[in-house]
């Protein structure tokens, strides 16, 4: 009887495969879900999320705004136990398991001995390989019922002794299906019960496919969206409505400014300000403010930039976002709040190019307000305003 080697080898991995994708689904569902009662909504007093480990104590300025920095730091924006409690002693906030590199591409040791259809494959069927960051990457399957059950176990593992799970860049819609993905995500939540899975799906739009992601993990990071050159007209009320569902749900929304930090328009003060005053907008249970990275290196997310104007609080909402066409494709979203009031204009449209006072459209005012400026400081009462595309104001009450 002649052996066909080549034959042999080919059934022995699809075999090897199969056990693997067996172990894998035993070893996720071994996995003990905590007896736990359900987590309460996070509200804007609590400390929670950051989505980068690595900023840790750049956060921390010196001099005689540390302690208003902290007490802003302490209110908006998220943080993990290790960020925080050097700093801030006594500090009880929620810590994640952070990955990246798993669910999109990977190029780790376990992964190269995994069968090559746990991978998207080329023309000539082998892995497709694209060179990302500093190494050769390969792209999961994820429509692949044993790989989705391989990387939940993996991440189920990973999680333990976490409160959740951040997911950073975890999707390739080049390579990969959206509606697999979101099931992915689905199955992960559903192992990981009352842990908060938050996702950046690295999209730069709020198509379907992002929103049916968000809804599967239960919370998400806005890194690629959340600037004045993203949210172009109406956009913003889009926005506005995720969040509010997501917080309604008990989930976290982490509202990221690491990405464009001088805007469409070239300045950083003004984008700064500008993000500042959406959080406000936007601002709910489990709604949380993460810092832009310092103008003089926009690229070193290491060293976020602080700013007075943070120091101000607009206290409770008094009602909810109102949206007015301006005319001219301009739209101007306003709220207010106890202390002042927040208005809010994106970029007005794709073709955009002038961003200057050409611009400008006039707001009055409901009552004669002061102009909250980036060093803390307020101007003289004031009837109206004027918003260029892509701007912003934050008001102070009498």
């Amino acid at each position: 009887m002649q052996v066909d080697i080549p034959q042999l080898d080919t059934l022995f991995y699809a075999v090897s495969a199969r056990l693997t994708a067996l172990e894998t689904r035993v070893e996720a569902l071994s996995v003990p879900t905590p007896v736990q009662p359900p987590p309460t909504p996070p509200v804007p007093s609590q400390v929670v999320l950051c989505a980068d480990p690595a900023r840790a104590y750049a956060w921390w300025p010196a001099g005689p705004n540390r302690d208003a920095a902290l007490k802003f730091i302490s209110e908006h924006v998220g943080l993990t136990e290790s960020e925080a409690k050097g700093c801030m002693p006594g500090y009880k906030g929620l810590t994640w398991q952070y990955e990246l590199d798993l669910t999109v591409f990977t190029s780790d040791a376990e992964a190269k001995a995994l069968p090559d259809t746990y991978f998207v494959l080329n023309a000539i069927g082998t892995r497709w390989v694209q060179h990302i960051w500093n190494d050769d990457r390969w792209f999961w399957d994820i429509s692949n019922e044993d790989v989705r059950l391989y990387l939940v176990g993996k991440l189920v593992r990973a999680c333990q002794g976490y409160d959740g799970l951040f997911l950073d860049e975890h999707a390739n819609i080049t390579v990969q299906k959206l509606s697999d993905v979101a099931l992915l995500l689905k199955q992960l939540k559903n192992m990981l019960g009352d842990k908060f899975l938050i996702v950046n799906t690295s999209q730069s739009s709020l198509s379907s496919g992002y929103i049916e992601q968000v809804r599967a993990a239960g919370s998400f990071d806005a890194e690629l969206q959340w600037s004045s050159g993203a949210m172009r007209g109406w956009a913003f009320a889009d926005w506005k409505k995720l969040i509010d569902e997501v917080s309604a749900a008990g989930g976290i929304s982490l509202l990221t400014g690491s990405i464009g930090v001088n805007g469409p328009h070239g300045d950083y003060t003004r984008e700064l300000m500008w993000r500042l005053a959406a959080y406000w907008m936007v601002r709910g249970p489990g709604v949380y403010l993460d810092l832009m990275s310092h103008p003089a290196d926009a690229n070193d997310v290491s060293t976020p930039y602080w700013c007075q104007a943070m120091e101000f609080d607009l206290g409770k909402p008094v009602g909810d976002m109102v949206g007015k066409d301006m005319g001219g494709g301009a739209i101007v979203f306003s709220r207010e709040f106890e202390k002042g009031w927040v208005y809010l204009r994106g970029q007005d449209s794709w073709q955009t190019v002038d961003f200057g006072w050409n611009s400008g459209v006039t707001v009055t005012l409901p009552v004669s307000m002061s102009l909250l400026e980036v060093d803390g400081t307020t101007s003289v009462p004031l009837s109206s305003i004027a918003l260029r595309t892509a701007d912003s104001a934050i008001l102070v009450k009498p």
